[in-house]
């Protein structure tokens, strides 16, 4: 009996003893490849939300920009820059909110853009946050500078650049120099007030 028992306190204390945890050394390297790997995945993971985006944004803004279209081609007039609600509800088509003297309630087929509801004046957060607005402008001037004198355009603030230069490329077909074609920009430290130009006249 006693024999057994010695027995059972020497397993018992020799499984004991054998037993370790991580050293500091082992720890830091794990640390240290957890490290690593976050380094290395991180910026193709912010990379890739941030093309989900940018293509979220050239969706609404081609919706809006076809709207504005439709609207034109039903009414034969734009909206006014404060007016843009009349887009989504029939209620603001009244003669006073389109460029001409037109009543655009006996003309009116939309809703011409059924998501993105507006705010009053007509701005929606793009995806890339609620600083991040676009604005329907209907009464610019010729911000391209080619000599037609109002420019119908889309004006979204807070765009990353590599998320206007991508748009850039899309709407423009591979220029990225912001001062020509349908999209330009202005951008400081990294961050673009971008202009896509839907209709000139």
């Amino acid at each position: 009996m006693r024999e057994n028992s010695r027995v059972s306190i020497f397993l018992i204390s020799g499984v004991g003893m054998n037993r370790k945890g991580f050293t500091v050394i082992e720890l830091l390297i794990v640390i240290a490849t957890i490290a690593v790997l976050a380094a290395i995945l991180l910026p193709k993971v912010t990379s890739m939300v941030e093309k989900r985006k940018t293509a979220r944004l050239y969706d609404e803004i081609s919706k809006v920009s076809m709207g504005l279209t439709q609207f034109y081609k039903d009414c034969g007039t734009y909206p006014k820059d404060n007016a843009v609600g009349l887009l989504w509800n029939k209620s603001w088509a009244t003669a006073s909110n389109v460029q001409s003297g037109v009543d655009p309630s006996t003309c009116w087929h939309g809703p011409y853009v059924d998501t993105l509801q507006p705010n009053a004046l007509g701005y929606f957060d793009s995806p890339f946050g609620s600083n991040a607005t676009c604005t329907i402008v209907t009464d610019g001037g010729d911000i391209n500078k080619n000599g037609n004198a109002t420019d119908i355009y889309i004006q979204c603030q807070n765009i990353p650049q590599t998320a206007a230069e991508l748009l850039d490329a899309k709407i423009d077909g591979g220029a990225t120099d912001f001062k020509s074609g349908d999209l330009l920009a202005q951008c400081q430290n990294d961050i673009c007030t971008i202009e896509i130009i839907t209709d000139e006249f």
